[in-house]
């Protein structure tokens, strides 16, 4: 008897073919202080984070690998505010899919006050595991 085939779970939000990868959350933009503290600023980044895993897509028939860091601003009300690439892959599909990730995600939770606005996440694309941490 044949066993059924495993299924991969989809990813709901906006269907897009984005490549299979990590967002790697150490990566955030590291800056001073913020006004809200540490503690509720690293609360809104895990919020960013897990927009933007929400938007990923499920990666079908991405063969390409390679790392992308791009950078984003978000307004007061998590509206994205600019977006461009910091650090391209040389591979036009994977730095433009980087890029449609954050559009996709936006618009962002509204930001607590005094929060740090600005985030650099490197997105790792490619087969296989995250990378350490």
């Amino acid at each position: 008897m044949d066993k059924p085939a495993a299924r991969k779970a989809a990813t709901p939000g906006p269907s897009a073919a984005t490549a299979e990868f990590f967002l790697v959350p150490e990566s955030f933009e590291k800056a001073a202080a913020p006004a809200a503290g540490r503690e509720t600023n690293d609360e809104y980044k895990g919020a960013v984070y897990e927009r933007l895993e929400f938007a990923k897509g499920d990666g079908a028939g991405q063969r390409a690998a390679g790392a992308v860091v791009v950078t984003f601003m978000l307004d007061q009300a998590g509206n994205l505010v600019t977006l461009s690439l910091v650090r391209p892959t040389g591979n036009r599909e994977l730095d433009a899919q980087a890029v449609a990730l954050v559009r996709r995600a936006a618009p962002f939770p509204k930001p607590p006050p005094g929060v740090l606005l600005t985030f650099s996440p490197l997105v790792i694309f490619g087969a296989g595991e995250a990378p350490p941490r």
